[in-house]
């Protein structure tokens, strides 16, 4: 069965809760990383930046570059990061299904006790 069950839940939660713990000093501290910096400057109107795009990453270019122009201090990188740990978080699940799904179509993975294991 791949459906999610009542340990799945568990077991997401318990992910949840790591993530939230790593990722909370990063979301709420008033400091900032070099490519942020880098993104508050030059993501300007017009200014024909592009970070992502140029590496074939279209879809975040598009949303990080709007993200980036519509602020203008270190206090505002702080909200961009709380949607990116909630965006995070959202996949979470997604991921935890499918590699389920991947593993209950093939038996062989069931032994495998580690994800580079499965994946070698």
């Amino acid at each position: 069965m791949t459906g999610i069950q009542r340990k799945d839940v568990y077991f997401l939660a318990l992910l949840f809760l790591v993530v939230i713990l790593i990722f909370y000093p990063v979301c709420f501290a008033e400091y900032i990383y070099t490519d942020e910096v880098i993104q508050l400057w030059n993501y300007r109107p017009g200014s024909g930046f592009e970070m992502y795009g140029s590496q074939g990453r279209w879809i975040p270019e598009l949303i990080l570059s709007q993200a980036y122009a519509a602020i203008d201090s270190v206090k505002g990188i702080t909200y961009i990061r709380i949607w990116a740990l909630l965006l995070w978080l959202a996949c979470i699940p997604v991921w935890y299904v499918t590699m389920k799904r991947i593993v209950a179509m093939d038996q062989v993975m069931n032994t495998c006790l580690s994800l580079p294991a499965c994946i070698w």
